[in-house]
């Protein structure tokens, strides 16, 4: 900003010299001895004239007013001058300079945004306002059909007695603003079109010719500050993108895996990235401004001749050149296998010829896939000990081509190369209940690239059923078709039992064999939430024995863990397969039946309490009695809570336990749409008897 004021001061009394030309004596403006200077005019309707000489020094009866007018239009003309060279800054000062200078209404600085021409007329824009033209500030104004355009045209100073009625301008918009009188003052600098400066206001005819000579000048040294601080504003902008553009060429060129190179026709390298450095395994100044330290060989380890290399041929056919593998030796010795591309590129400024060489470093690649060659010498007996075998499938569909090794014919029960492997083979040996899960999940495995995983049963010749974990991968070819699948399959039958023996332990209980709590509330939560589109209602019915305690007191536990089982094989009795029957703990189950309604759970209950009823005739010779109370609540509402379907059920089964057990009784949301219940007749047996 210092310097910018410097400047401006330097070129100050230049620009003042400028905007007073044309008084030969010397004098300042203002002066009432210094000569008439010549102004134009444009009144709606007429052409640009001389205005009267007595008009540039105002009233004879006033020169000290003039003066001072032209003094104040001299420290505005300085000030614009000494101003730093900030746009924002310049254009603001000049719209509120030139305001004050004339006591205008309004004034805006409008901007050249286009070249003016028949195809692109170019717009203005309002770059600084103030006063009756604040609103307009950011907006865009067409060059023709406006005063402003006219003066940018034409390279005059515009005025208008009124913008309202003057067929220049735009007159709708000039109604708008209750602007009057209008000065337009075009911003030129070298014969070129900045923009153009104006002033406005609200009465008719408000601008003199003294008014237009001031404000031409200030235009002048407007015009000049604002050409060179636009200027100096687009070279820094200009430079500050070439800088971003730069570093983002940097950027992009550190963040490739390619090593990238460009050699002269000399075999000089004059750029390398970083990935170059790495690869090649020598910085940057080391491989700047001198010939390659590294060799190139063929895959054999013969030298590769010159004219064969990819950089010679770019530059000799002026085409780009790949060379799908290369040996090179590095300067440290180190072995590299690479896939390069050689591109040629313009002759630069010197006459040089150069080319650009991408290259990839593949040696990861060349030595997994000696391992790989190495690994497939043991892969059929690791499969043997391992039950895993292998599958590939090419070309799915029309003309594929399907091969299992032998472990992978072990799996499916069948004697190694005995049939021919296919796909309709491998649908065929697949478990029914799989195979269309199993085909859709191929179908979906075929439509990317890839690896996926399948869980598949296959049944054996002997009937057997043996659970594989089968994983592969597919590859698409050019036509985005699956070109090739592979992969493995192991036999995990054991762990699947052991899975399924962990799982049933967990949901069951270890004396009856029925479902435990986990279970129950499991399944009651799915129950519920499939309501609406599956079951309709779920009924839960809780049994307490009556006589447990009694048999465990006379014949011990044993006994009464027999009386527990029967009663788990009797309640399984009286329900469909679909329900679920589970023991709590102790004497209490609970039934879950699905797609029961209230009327149908009483019933069920009537004949739970019937079914306990009967009597007992367990190991030993023993034959008991026992009796149930049974508590029944019901539910079609989806938003029902698990816990308090519970709790009803076990009020209910209390209720039934203190009116005397062996009955039932129902929830009381249940109780007021459902017969009383009924208790049937008790046998007259005592609680335990002996039998013989």
């Amino acid at each position: 900003m210092t310097g910018d004021r410097e400047h401006g001061r330097g070129d100050a009394a230049s620009l003042v010299a400028l905007a007073t030309a044309g008084q030969p004596d010397g004098s300042r403006p203002g002066d009432p001895r210094q000569p008439t200077h010549p102004a134009f005019t444009a009144h709606a309707g007429h052409t640009a004239h001389p205005a009267h000489p007595a008009a540039l020094v105002g009233s004879p009866a006033h020169p000290a007013a003039a003066a001072t007018r032209h003094l104040a239009a001299l420290d505005a003309i300085e000030e614009m001058a000494c101003a730093p060279a900030q746009p924002s800054l310049l254009l603001e000062l000049c719209v509120e300079r030139a305001r004050a200078l004339v006591r205008a209404g309004g004034a805006a600085v409008q901007l050249l945004e286009a070249g003016l021409s028949e195809d692109e007329p170019g717009e203005l824009l309002f770059a600084a306002t103030s006063g009756m033209l604040r609103d307009r500030l950011g907006q865009l104004q067409s060059i023709h059909g406006t005063l402003c355009g006219t003066a940018i045209r034409s390279g005059e100073v515009v005025r208008t007695a009124d913008a309202q009625i003057d067929p220049r301008g735009d007159r709708e918009v000039a109604r708008a603003l209750r602007v009057k009188g209008a000065v337009s003052l075009p911003l030129r600098q070298h014969q070129r079109a900045i923009g153009v400066l104006l002033v406005v206001s609200d009465r008719a005819d408000a601008f003199s010719d003294e008014d237009v000579m001031l404000l031409s000048r200030l235009a002048r040294v407007a015009s000049g500050r604002l050409d060179y601080a636009l200027a100096r504003d687009a070279r820094r902008r200009s430079e500050e993108a070439l800088s971003a553009s730069r570093q983002k060429y940097r950027t992009v060129l550190a963040s490739v895996e390619q090593g990238i190179l460009v050699i002269d026709e000399y075999d000089r390298v004059s750029m390398v990235n970083p990935a170059a450095e790495r690869i090649l395994g020598e910085p940057a100044y080391e491989l700047m401004r001198r010939s390659p330290a590294w060799v190139l060989q063929r895959e054999d380890g013969s030298p590769l001749p010159k004219e064969e290399r990819p950089t010679t041929i770019a530059l000799r056919e002026q085409r780009a050149a790949a060379a799908e593998v290369l040996r090179v030796v590095c300067a440290d010795g180190r072995l590299r296998w690479v896939s390069a591309t050689a591109s040629p590129l313009p002759v630069g400024e010197d006459g040089r010829r150069s080319v650009v060489v991408c290259f990839s470093d593949v040696t990861g690649q060349r030595n997994a896939a000696e391992r790989l060659r190495r690994g497939e010498r043991l892969l059929a007996e690791t499969q043997r000990l391992a039950h895993v075998g292998s599958w590939e499938w090419e070309s799915p569909g029309r003309g594929q081509r399907f091969t299992w090794t032998d472990e992978m014919y072990r799996l499916a029960g069948l004697q190694p190369q005995s049939v021919m492997a296919t796909a309709g083979l491998w649908m065929q040996i697949t478990h029914p209940a799989d195979r269309e899960r199993v085909d859709a999940t191929m179908r979906a495995a075929f439509r990317q690239s890839g690896p996926f995983e399948l869980a598949q049963r296959l049944v054996l010749p002997t009937g057997e059923v043996r659970h594989l974990a089968i994983r592969g991968e597919v590859e698409l070819g050019p036509t985005g078709r699956p070109a090739r699948a592979w992969g493995s399959a192991q036999d995990v039958t054991e762990r699947h039992r052991v899975q399924e023996e962990l799982r049933r332990t967990a949901l069951t209980d270890p004396l009856t064999g029925l479902g435990n709590r986990l279970l129950l509330v499991d399944r009651l939560e799915r129950s519920i939430a499939a309501l609406p589109t599956e079951y309709g209602s779920v009924a839960v019915i809780a049994v307490d024995l009556d006589g447990l305690k009694r048999v465990n007191d006379t014949h011990g536990h044993a006994t009464g863990d027999e009386l527990l089982r029967e009663t788990g094989r009797r309640l399984r009795s009286v329900v469909r397969e679909r329900d679920l029957v589970a023991r709590l703990g102790g004497d209490e189950f609970v039934l879950l039946c699905v797609g029961v309604d209230a009327l149908d759970a009483t019933r069920l209950a009537e004949r739970i309490v019937a079914e306990i009823g009967r009597p007992y005739s367990l190991p030993g010779g023993i034959t008991a009695w026992s009796g149930a109370s049974v508590g029944v609540t019901a539910t079609d509402d989806p938003a029902d809570d698990v816990d308090r379907l519970l709790a009803q059920a076990d009020r209910a089964l209390y209720q039934a336990k203190g009116s005397g057990g062996n009955r039932y009784a129902v929830a009381p949301t249940m109780a007021a749409r459902l017969p009383e219940p009924r208790r049937p007749e008790r046998p007259n047996l005592s609680a335990i008897s002996g039998g013989s």
